[in-house]
Formats: structure tokens, C-alpha cells, sequence
């Protein structure tokens, strides 16, 4: 008797079956090789430059002698008491870039344990039912890892560069100059010997600390939001999703309590940290994307890392989840 031919049938990759999903090989076949598309050449350049930027950066912000304003000893908004600061320079860079991985790190391991008790069925790209566990961990885990630390990182360093630009053609001063320069009633010219402070003085706009944690910590938002599914409207239920959004708002709490101990301690104006905040979230997202899907992605995609193989104009998050 001969085989029907089934033509309407769904194409799949070789090696998958009809009820395991394209990520992961069939039992029936032996695994294809290992690829990395994180470890592509390409990516080399990507920190080539990233560090390159940074290292220019961390000059400009040392060296070059910004915009002076001209300033009158009554000027009330430049006339604040010094004060001590609760998140200094490095806990700042600390909280950008670690606070990001730490939340990667926690996400995955909520992911491994919530999949070895069946996990939602929207999770089924990161999966490892039927796949070969070396290539899981290399294809999946290591590679979303490797995506949410790029794009920190380039989104930090991006942010530092613009906010490190503009602070030395602006030269705002900050609330608490008059108490750096301590500047001579007749003169005007700073008696104190403290130039590094002085420098520091004439740096005021845009903030450097609600910039760098927002472009960090937005990241780590951006990065919850896809993996909680609070951006996806689509039909999965409405139920049970207000704890998702509170969790996505704990990296903006941590922004905003930066931005508000500069403003408590006379380091910036309002409008400083205001601006640096907003630079820092939208570098943040724009930098998200280019590793990531919309973060309203359906089928359970938005988490997803992009592959970066060509497959359609989102690379691997293009694909859409086969039917099982």
C-alpha cells in the first residue's frame, strides 16, 4: 500500500521531530555540530571598539579641562554646602554592571528550576527536553548570557561617552561650587588647591551616576520585562501578572534611589540627574534591541536571544515556534 504523501506538512530543521522544538536535535538523529554564534570573529570587534570607546572616555573624563562658566558669588543655585556621598564613583560602576549580570544570573537560575518542574508552555526556546546538553548550554544558556553582557556593557560605555562629552561643553556648575572654589570676593578666582574638585565642579550636567546606573540597570530592566512576558499583550492570561511588573520595577527603584542621593547631597540639580536618567534608559533599550526582540514579542519570543545568522530580519527570534 503506498505512503501518503504528506505535503501541508510543517518544514522543520534536520534533526528536529514534530513534537520537539527547532532549538534541539531529535533522539533519532546524532546532534549537528556545535555552533557558537556568540563567538563569532565579528563579536571581537564589537569589545575591540566597546573598550576602545571606554578607554577614551575615562580620558576625557580625567583630563581635558571643561567649559567655564562665568558665576556670581550670589548665585543661590551654586551656593549649596559640601556634603559626603552614599553611592560613590565605583559603587556606581558597580551597580551598572554587576547589578545587570546579577539579574541575569537570577533569572536563569528561576529558569532552570521552573523548567525541571515543566516550566509555561511560552518558554519553549530555552527548553532542554530531548537536547543534547552541551550544545543547550552553548546554544541557549551562554549565549543569552553573552548577549545581556554585550549589550551592557556597550550601553554603559555608549551612555559614559555622551554624558562625558556634553558635561565638557556644557560646564554647568554644580549646587555645591562656591564651596569647591571657595573663589576670592574680588576676583573671582578659585583659592582652593584642590583643582581636581574644582574640574569636577564645572561638570555638573549631565549626571554621571543616574545616566551610568540607568543604562545598566534599564538594561536589566528591559532584560526582566522580556522574560517575565509583561510587554506581551497578547492572549495569555491576564491573571497573575501584577508580581511580574512589581519584580521589573526593583532596578528602576535602585536609578532612582541614585538620582535622588545626588540631589540630596548638592552634587546636581534636578535637571541634571533628570536628563542623565532618560539618556541612560533609552541608550539602555536601544542597545537591548540590538541583541534582543521587542520586548512585545508573542509566541513566547521576547526573551529570546537574536542568533545573528541571517534568518530573517531578527535573526534567529524571526522564526516562529513550530507546531507541536
Amino acid at each position: 500500500m503506498t505512503r501518503p504523501h504528506h505535503h501541508n506538512r510543517p518544514h522543520y530543521h534536520q534533526g528536529a521531530t514534530s513534537a520537539t522544538p527547532l532549538l534541539y536535535p531529535s533522539a533519532r538523529h546524532p546532534p549537528p555540530p556545535i555552533s557558537s554564534p556568540f563567538f563569532h570573529p565579528l563579536y571581537i570587534l564589537d569589545y575591540l571598539f566597546t573598550f576602545l570607546l571606554l578607554g577614551f572616555s575615562l580620558y576625557l573624563d580625567a583630563v581635558p579641562e571643561p567649559f567655564h562658566r562665568d558665576f556670581q558669588l550670589n548665585d543661590p543655585e551654586i551656593a549649596y554646602p559640601r556634603k559626603g556621598e552614599s553611592v560613590s564613583r565605583t559603587l556606581s560602576w558597580v551597580m551598572a554592571l554587576g547589578g545587570a549580570m546579577l539579574v541575569v544570573t537570577l533569572v536563569w537560575v528561576v529558569r532552570l528550576a521552573w523548567s525541571s518542574r515543566g516550566g509555561d508552555e511560552e518558554d519553549w526556546w530555552m527548553k532542554q527536553e530531548g537536547a543534547d546538553e552541551k550544545q543547550w548550554w552553548m546554544e541557549v544558556v551562554l549565549k543569552d548570557v553573552h548577549h545581556a553582557l554585550l549589550g551592557t556593557l556597550v550601553s554603559v560605555t555608549l551612555t559614559f561617552f555622551i554624558v562625558t562629552v556634553t558635561k565638557l561643553l556644557v560646564g554647568r556648575l554644580r549646587p555645591d561650587f562656591l564651596a569647591r572654589c571657595q573663589p576670592d570676593p574680588i576676583t573671582l578666582n578659585c583659592r582652593s588647591n584642590d583643582t581636581s574638585e574644582i574640574r569636577k565642579g564645572h561638570m555638573s550636567f549631565p549626571s554621571g551616576h543616574a545616566s551610568r546606573t540607568a543604562a545598566g540597570l534599564g538594561f536589566a530592566c528591559w532584560y526582566l520585562v522580556a522574560a517575565l512576558g509583561v510587554g506581551c499583550f497578547d492572549g495569555r492570561r491576564p491573571e497573575g501578572r501584577v508580581w511580574r511588573v512589581l519584580i521589573c520595577t526593583l532596578p528602576l527603584l535602585t536609578v532612582l534611589y541614585v538620582a535622588v542621593s545626588r540631589l540630596q547631597q548638592n552634587m546636581h540639580h534636578w535637571e541634571d540627574v533628570s536628563v542623565g536618567a532618560l539618556l541612560g534608559f533609552t541608550i539602555s533599550y536601544m542597545c537591548y534591541r540590538f541583541y534582543y526582540p521587542s520586548i512585545c514579542e508573542g509566541k513566547g519570543l521576547a526573551g529570546r536571544p537574536k542568533g545573528g545568522e541571517g534568518k530573517g530580519p531578527e535573526g534567529e527570534a524571526s522564526e516562529e515556534r513550530p507546531d507541536v
